[in-house]
């Protein structure tokens, strides 16, 4: 690793963030991710005020960065208040608790600690009704009569508190009214997949499909599913189909049609899908068809004209793409037709196809040559779903490079290394990032044996891997596993990307002379206990 260092530009990491090169860059993710960096450097208040006023999007763990920059006392007030423990805000001022405390915060204060609280905030009258239903004997009840916090309380109070207080039958009347909010998707989700919440699963037959996202129609259709009310089902699953965009999420709908019928148009037609994920591979090898919608570039010249270690580089490039009209993109991608420039190519290229034929390219081959074919299509699978081999990727939550690799875990990974002057931007550079992504997959891989498994601590770590989907009874209903559990994954993002993962899986195999099948995947997930060392 160290050998490797020393051939990368070091100016890049040596020099210092400016403020001069962040008012120079344009409004963007790769922007707020410098900003984060620069918060973190011996600057001024009127520095901090500066870019604060720049950041494209604001969270928490930024905010408390500007915060302790900054000569604002509000500011530093609130920010404060954000960090608090529960019992630390009894000597706030109700201002404070406002800001800072959440619900999920208030319920692990006893009865007393409570009250004091609900005395300091009377004035705050939304905070104040929140805080007292929660504090309440019976806040199911409440909670029903008071529809406007309806959301503010069940969406924020952890599983253990809905468990047992809110895991009620509602009235089909009141889930109607409920259904125009933004928060309902959330809500059903979060229903839906805790199978501790029973009752409250019985609520959802009778709804109708009216104002339904597809979304909340399709996880409606997995609960009623999971109860063998197959008609219902049907409805739901229906209805999610025509309101999907994403030719995924019209498969998915597809599939379980499928399932509870068994009537094959659903699987022809599903066989015939442009898009490659499971249940299209599931139904192709059912049926016997062969994946024909994916193509694998491979270039042996060598040009490197644009600098795509650098995000500023890469967001250009992306803009440009996005202003071209689909005939001028063939003619756009040859200037990144190299081996060094290949995933820019690619990510073109399937755009010019309207994602009808998907690229699967193998770079890296220098990086992986001593690893053996099961990690490479791992590593390949994770990292096609990550980026799109894109190596200066930033996401909105500063995960980083091929791997994207969060700051937390790569700082982590550098001390591991015993890597001096370790910098975040080191990440943008594959043979660094790989190679990081390999170490933390060894550590994956000594507690999960699955792909899928592994994908989803990946992606939301590996103890919501142990909580959520380990020790949760989601994967032992029987009837239609592993494919019910899957739907049944309490993060939606993870429960989305542990799905494209594996369909990268099948194919990776393929090309590299594996040849998994889905099917065979699907079989050995079924022996659920024998996939991980927990």
């Amino acid at each position: 690793m160290k050998k490797l260092i020393i051939f990368l530009p070091l100016l890049l990491f040596a020099q210092e963030i400016t403020l001069d090169f962040i008012l120079s860059k344009p409004r963007s993710i790769a922007r707020d991710y410098y900003i984060y960096r620069f918060l973190d450097q011996n600057i001024t208040p009127d520095e901090a005020n500066i870019v604060f006023y720049k950041i494209k999007n604001v969270n928490k763990k930024i905010f408390i960065k500007y915060a302790n920059k900054s000569d604002n006392k509000d500011i530093k007030k609130i920010a404060k208040c954000m960090r608090l423990k529960p019992k630390e805000f009894l000597k706030e001022d109700g201002s404070c608790i406002a800001a800072g405390m959440s619900p999920y915060r208030f319920i692990s204060l006893d009865t007393d600690n409570r009250k004091k609280i609900l005395e300091k905030i009377k004035r705050f009258k939304k905070t104040y009704k929140i805080f007292y239903i929660l504090s309440s004997k019976h806040p199911f009840e409440l909670l029903l009569k008071n529809e406007d916090i309806f959301f503010d309380v069940f969406n924020h109070v952890g599983d253990r508190f809905r468990e047992k207080y809110l895991n009620q039958t509602i009235d089909t009347k009141f889930i109607e009214k409920l259904k125009d909010k933004k928060e309902f998707d959330s809500f059903v989700n979060i229903a839906i997949t805790d199978p501790k919440l029973n009752k409250l699963h019985f609520s959802f037959f009778n709804i109708s499909t009216k104002n339904l996202s597809s979304y909340s129609s399709f996880l409606l259709a997995i609960n009623a599913i999971r109860y063998d009310r197959f008609k219902i089902a049907k409805k739901f699953l229906d209805y999610s189909y025509k309101k999907s965009y994403f030719t995924f999420d019209k498969d998915k709908s597809l599939f379980w049609l499928y399932m509870i019928t068994k009537q094959k148009k659903y699987l022809e037609k599903l066989s015939n899908s442009s898009d490659i994920n499971i249940y299209s591979l599931y139904a192709k090898e059912i049926l016997n068809k062969k994946v024909k919608n994916y193509i694998k570039f491979d270039f042996d010249n060598h040009k490197k004209d644009k600098d795509i270690n650098d995000p500023f580089v890469w967001l250009d490039i992306l803009h440009k793409i996005k202003r071209l009209k689909n005939n001028q993109l063939r003619e756009y991608a040859k200037n990144f037709k190299s081996k060094e420039l290949l995933p820019i190519y690619a990510f073109i290229m399937e755009r010019f196809y309207r994602y009808k034929l998907h690229p699967f390219i193998t770079p890296y081959e220098d990086i992986l040559k001593d690893n053996d074919k099961k990690d490479k299509i791992l590593i390949y699978s994770l990292a096609r779903q990550e980026s799109r081999f894109i190596p200066s990727s930033i996401s909105s939550s500063f995960a980083l490079g091929s791997m994207q690799i969060m700051p937390f875990l790569a700082k982590a990974l550098a001390k591991e290394k015993k890597i001096k002057s370790f910098d975040l931007d080191m990440m943008f550079f594959p043979k660094i990032n790989v190679d990081f992504a390999k170490t933390h997959l060894k550590y994956l891989q000594k507690k999960l044996k699955h792909p899928l498994l592994i994908a989803y601590a990946y992606n939301g770590g590996i103890g919501f891997v142990k909580r959520k989907v380990i020790k949760s009874n989601i994967f032992k209903y029987k009837k239609f596993e592993p494919f019910l559990g899957m739907e049944l994954i309490k993060y939606p993002e993870s429960r989305r990307y542990g799905k494209k993962v594996l369909a990268n899986y099948v194919i990776y195999s393929h090309l590299l002379g594996k040849d998994i099948k889905l099917l065979d995947l699907i079989k050995s997930l079924r022996e659920f206990d024998h996939n991980h060392r927990f």
